[in-house]
């Protein structure tokens, strides 16, 4: 599924209507520890709580049964398998600017949803937005990474011994995951190019020019300049308080 920041990252997301949109907000932040990701004029807010999320908006009218959003892949293809079972469709598909392709359907019990496929990530400051959180990157992937003078026999030793997967790479580092989960890595690198520039480790993220703004803007030490890759990845190096280098990257 396509990250979008201009909504939360769940895939179920109640909404709930309130008379007083930043009012209910600060209430359920301050009453229930949620924390509010956006806040969008004074009609309508996205909150977070855990690896969960709501959508407050405002209540128009006599009160209504809640609504649900939920986040989708191909919001056309289920807009068409809802309609042949017979589902009320309220909204055909639609794409709207803030990154989102929705339509709206009431079930047998008169409560609507709201289904979204995320087209595209848009910031939600272009579409009229206010950040209130922090900004949120999403993590792919953190790989350690171990320095050998030994690329073969280590080869050798994370495949043949430890059954880790791969043990391909370039001539001066080579890559392993696990046998049971990709996103598990592990990178053997030669000491001659750890000698230069010593990551210790890669972290995998969907903006890295995002995550460098933020180094920069907080004063980290930037050790080896974003830039684009010859092997089809962009990336920074950046040192963290202790000392030790973190490779940043994204794959494009």
């Amino acid at each position: 599924m396509r990250a979008n920041r201009s909504v939360p990252a769940s895939s179920v997301i109640p909404v709930l209507a309130y008379a007083d949109v930043p009012a209910a907000s600060d209430w359920l932040c301050e009453a229930f520890g949620l924390r509010e990701r956006l806040r969008i004029g004074d009609h309508r807010a996205q909150l977070v709580y855990g690896d969960g999320a709501v959508i407050l908006t405002e209540l128009r009218g006599e009160p209504a049964a809640s609504a649900v959003h939920v986040r989708v892949e191909d919001a056309a293809a289920h807009h068409d398998r809802a309609r042949r079972r017979g589902a009320q469709i309220a909204n055909e598909p639609e794409d709207y600017p803030y990154g989102e392709r929705q339509y709206s359907a009431v079930d047998l019990g008169g409560h609507r949803w709201t289904f979204s496929e995320s087209i595209a990530d848009v910031d939600p400051v272009a579409w009229g937005a206010t950040r209130v959180g922090p900004a949120e990157t999403s993590m792919r992937r953190i790989e350690p990474t171990i320095e050998s003078d030994r690329l073969e026999e280590s080869r050798a030793f994370y495949a043949d011994v430890l059954g880790l997967v791969g043990g391909d790479g370039l001539d001066w580092i080579r890559f392993f995951s696990a046998p049971n989960d990709p996103q598990l890595q592990l990178s053997v690198m030669s000491l001659d190019v750890a000698a230069e520039i010593h990551p210790a480790v890669t972290i995998e993220v969907d903006d890295v020019d995002e995550v460098h703004a933020r180094a920069v803007e907080s004063g980290a030490e930037i050790v080896h300049p974003l830039a684009d890759e010859p092997w089809r990845v962009r990336q920074f190096f950046v040192k963290d308080p202790n000392g030790a280098v973190i490779n940043v990257m994204q794959h494009l």
